[in-house]
């Protein structure tokens, strides 16, 4: 435990109210979820009456005809217009105002060291994107096997939006076309920097996009980026879906693939979903699918330590609650591939993003990731990493000039230059698989994972009990209000040493101490939120 000096002079009582709220505002962000069901629909608006497709996003044209890019937009191009007074939907009403209501400061810091990575080991990069079925309705296919009434699973209460998402439906316009444009700006900034998407939707949006004969998912195709599935089990199967039988989920699932085709798409080979039904694999490949990723529990929103990597493999067995040693096992002969998401600090992602306090801080927090991923990167293996968003998340507020800004600046501060020296490629999650399926073909004797996961993998359950680690809490109180400067000196020192070494302290602030640096040295707190320590 590290402790700065504490004088022996008490404390000014009066402070305390004030500095107390001073700490609740600046130390405790606005939450917001991350890779749940009740994701963000920040800045929501609605398209008029009988308007045709929202047109994509694009900048006005420069000199020579060129566009410039997205972050160089004047203030105020391309905002989204406020719907009409009456128009507004009860889910409009709670969202954010502004860019940075919730984004927790509008900066990235992180950013990758020099050494770590290398063009020789390259890590195979892409944006996953999950729309949601909002406004799903059980299958009559489900309903047919179960011979009963099966109900979806209700949708769970949001932080952002102050109530029960269960209202919301892509059966509302306003929410369908909102999430359209979303898409399609969010696609735009990605191919600036050259990127790729690999977008997975689901009824009841690929239907409306069926429908209203929208050409988005051929559009996105057209520019490099892939179509998928992303299948909410309950939305679709009912409740208790584990409890149906292989054919039911890949008759669903070839459901669910009939409606994107339906929609434009051409090839559906990944999926993401299901991810405790140990029949998936079989009932995925029955239906046509080769491809998966984003596993996590979804009663305990954590993904698991040992699918914490950056090579692919062929998991010998479906996911189980309690025993991912058969999913996290490679199986030549297996039918699937499995797309790991990368190495992360943490392993629940909802509760990581809660903690940054924002979300560029978030985004400092995928940076580490990445990091991570590529010091684990072999040259000798194919080796992959993404991140997932979701439709209209990361958008900033209504007002916002710049839509999607936290995304564009971590493509264009961290990922770029990592592009630009060969450490980093862009490629679909299928074309992750071919470059696996490749490397299969060339090494057909070569364990696909390295020595370390595969051990871990061996070593990590026996039966349900998991092998007993080790915790280390580096905790720094701070007391010092009085000589404010060396404190404020010592805490960014300390800052700077676990940021080196990539540990996470805890650190305990007094209320009078809060209100001296926040009088005097405001960049220590901006840096211990910045860097994702803990505060307390």
């Amino acid at each position: 435990m590290v402790k700065d000096h504490c004088p022996s002079r008490p404390h000014n009582l009066r402070s305390i109210p004030l500095a107390a709220v001073l700490a609740a505002l600046i130390l405790l962000p606005t939450i917001s979820a991350v890779q749940q069901p009740d994701m963000t629909l920040a800045g929501l608006a609605v398209a008029a009456p009988g308007e045709g497709r929202p047109p994509r996003f694009k900048p006005p044209l420069g000199p020579g005809g060129m566009r410039p890019p997205l972050h160089q937009l004047p203030p105020g191009r391309g905002r989204p217009v406020r719907p009409e007074s009456g128009d507004t939907p009860p889910f409009y009403a709670n969202e954010p105002a502004t860019e940075d209501a919730d984004q927790g400061g509008s900066q990235l810091h992180q950013r990758i060291p020099d050494d770590a990575g290398s063009k020789d080991a390259p890590l195979l990069l892409c944006i996953g994107v999950h729309v949601e079925p909002f406004g799903a309705t059980v299958s009559t296919l489900a309903q047919d096997t179960a011979g009963e009434t099966r109900e979806p699973r209700p949708q769970r209460p949001s932080a952002r939006s102050g109530g029960s998402r269960a209202g919301l439906s892509y059966e509302m316009d306003g929410l369908f076309r909102r999430h359209v444009a979303d898409l399609q700006t969010l696609a735009s900034i990605v191919e600036h920097h050259g990127g790729k998407l690999t977008v997975q939707a689901q009824t009841p949006f690929s239907r409306r996009i069926a429908e209203t004969k929208l050409s988005l998912f051929r559009d996105f195709e057209r520019q490099g980026h892939e179509m998928a599935l992303h299948f909410h089990e309950d939305a679709h199967l009912g409740v208790n879906s584990e409890s149906l039988p292989v054919d039911a989920w890949t008759a669903l699932m070839r459901e669910e693939i009939d409606w994107l085709k339906k929609a434009g798409a051409s090839r559906i080979r990944y999926w993401s979903g299901g991810n405790l039904f140990p029949g998936v694999l079989e009932a995925a490949s029955g239906a046509g699918l080769d491809v998966m990723s984003d596993f996590k529990n979804p009663r305990t929103q954590r993904d698991d330590e040992r699918l914490l990597a950056v090579n692919p493999w062929r998991p010998a067995a479906g996911p189980i609650a309690t025993d991912l040693a058969g999913f996290a096992r490679h199986d030549p002969a297996g039918k699937i591939i499995y797309l790991p998401n990368g190495v992360f600090e943490r392993v629940d992602h909802s509760a990581m993003r809660r903690a940054a306090g924002g979300d560029y801080p978030y985004f400092d927090a995928l940076t580490r990731g990445l990091e991570l991923s590529l010091r684990a990167a072999r040259p000798d293996r194919v080796n992959v990493f993404h991140i997932t968003v979701h439709a209209g998340e990361f958008r900033g507020g209504l007002d916002t000039p710049r839509p999607f800004g936290v995304i564009d600046d971590w493509l264009g501060q961290v990922v770029d230059p990592l592009v630009k020296v060969g450490k980093v490629r862009w490629a679909t999650f299928s074309e992750m698989a071919d470059a696996f399926q490749a490397w299969e073909k060339a090494n057909p004797s070569v364990p696909p994972r390295a020595a370390t996961a595969d051990a871990a993998t061996s070593a990590g359950t026996a039966g349900n009990a998991q092998t007993p680690r080790g915790y280390i809490t580096f905790v720094v109180n701070t007391h010092d209000w009085v000589r404010v400067d060396n404190s404020a000196d010592t805490i960014l020192r300390v800052i700077e040493i676990f940021t080196k070494h990539r540990v996470r302290g805890d650190f305990y602030l007094t209320a009078p101490v809060v209100e001296a640096y926040v009088r005097s040295r405001p960049e220590v707190i901006d840096r211990l939120r910045a860097t994702g320590m803990t505060i307390n």
